[in-house]
């Protein structure tokens, strides 16, 4: 079990890291003592922006503590221990095996993916503004109509099977969303203009 004192530090100094929670939780998991150690974070991922800040914080703090006792544990122990602390594998997942992976839960079991892809050159548009994923998800439907669960599945299977063929006109159909985006488009402000001028731009390339 951890020391008390490095107990007592975590609790006043690191309880609000995401870094320093998962490393701790390793801890915990690996049933090893917490050490004291400072954390310098350098990273190019912008916080609040909906681009995994928050899940890779969570998988660096997991390899740390592997690293540091050299754990050299399995990368579907590591997907377990992030999980439990995410909630949910679908960013720590690719954030640990380094593309991209489809994922569910079976209870409290993670099952996985990896998603072969063709070679794509990918743009993120970063706002000026946060985006908070707890005010995100308030908007989210808590029901969907049938015929709207099934155009959902559907579409995110070829979705699955564009990103393989390399097909980007199919890609861009299959990137019809009912689930996300006509309730979190509100907090993007140029959401509806970006769309148009990505969907136009590819239009006039195919």
């Amino acid at each position: 079990s951890p020391s008390s004192a490095a107990s007592d530090v975590y609790k006043r100094q690191g309880s609000n890291n995401l870094v320093v929670q998962a490393f701790y939780t390793a801890c915990d998991y690996l049933r090893l003592d917490y050490p004291t150690f400072k954390l310098t974070i350098d990273t190019d991922i912008p916080f609040a922006r909906g681009l995994g800040s928050s899940s890779t914080c969570v998988v660096a703090g997991i390899l740390a503590c592997d690293a540091w006792f050299k754990k050299n544990m399995d990368q579907l122990e590591i997907l377990k221990i992030a999980t439990s602390i995410e909630g949910h594998p679908d960013n720590v997942a690719p954030a640990i095996f380094g593309q991209a992976t489809a994922c569910f839960m079976e209870k409290e079991d993670v099952k996985m993916s990896l998603v072969p892809c063709a070679d794509y050159y990918c743009l993120a548009i970063v706002p000026c503004y946060e985006v908070k994923t707890s005010q995100a998800r308030k908007v989210l439907p808590t029901k969907m109509a049938f015929k709207d669960c099934v155009s959902q599945v559907s579409h995110a299977l070829v979705f699955i099977q564009a990103l393989q063929q390399g097909d980007e006109s199919l890609l861009a159909s299959s990137c019809k969303d009912l689930l996300h985006e006509p309730y979190r488009r509100q907090f993007i402000k140029e959401y509806d203009r970006i769309k148009t001028v990505s969907y136009t731009h590819l239009r006039a390339h195919e």
